[in-house]
């Protein structure tokens, strides 16, 4: 309140308004992390509900295996399977030719913790199940386990920078 009641005096006594923003703004639970002090490009919120977009995005690219899901990536992304095996470029396109090719994917996520890094990235960190079915003979398989998405902030929106997958249960 004090603050308030100076800000107003100074104003006053230059003629001129003055806005106090805070440079970071951390949070607790789900609310919005922010960080003022990066590049106007990166001044992106990172919440669960500002990574709802490119996720559905993401989830319907699966569903309906479509290759414009690549477009949700950086330049640079590093896609990390299961295995442990990574792809990136070229190999990222054709893993998902290769997915989409075999299998009938239905993919649930489960977010648990989003948080900004020191760079102005995004992270987020949940669970997943996915009904797999390899349409070659019909066969049904369902794998869990935990997703590691980290988000980057474009002029256009996040974009994926990495996408790690842990299986926990499921065929290997």
């Amino acid at each position: 309140m004090r603050a308030r009641k100076r800000v107003r005096s100074l104003s006053r006594q230059s003629g001129r308004m003055l806005l106090a923003l805070p440079c970071v703004v951390l949070s607790l639970g789900r609310a919005p992390v922010v960080a003022g002090g990066l590049r106007p490009a990166q001044r992106q919120v990172c919440a669960p509900g500002n990574l709802v977009a490119i996720k559905q995005a993401f989830l319907r690219g699966m569903k309906e295996k479509d290759l414009k899901v690549l477009e949700l990536y950086a330049p640079d992304a590093v896609f990390t399977n299961p295995d442990g095996s990574n792809a990136s470029g070229e190999p990222l396109r054709q893993l998902f030719v290769s997915v989409y090719r075999r299998f009938d994917s239905d993919l649930h996520l489960q977010t648990t913790h989003v948080f900004l890094t020191k760079t102005g990235a995004c992270v987020e960190q949940g669970s997943f199940s996915e009904h797999l079915r390899t349409r070659a003979n019909g066969q049904l398989a369902n794998s869990t386990g935990k997703y590691r998405f980290t988000y980057v902030p474009t002029r256009s929106g996040w974009r994926f920078q990495k996408m790690k997958w842990v299986q926990l249960t499921g065929p290997k």
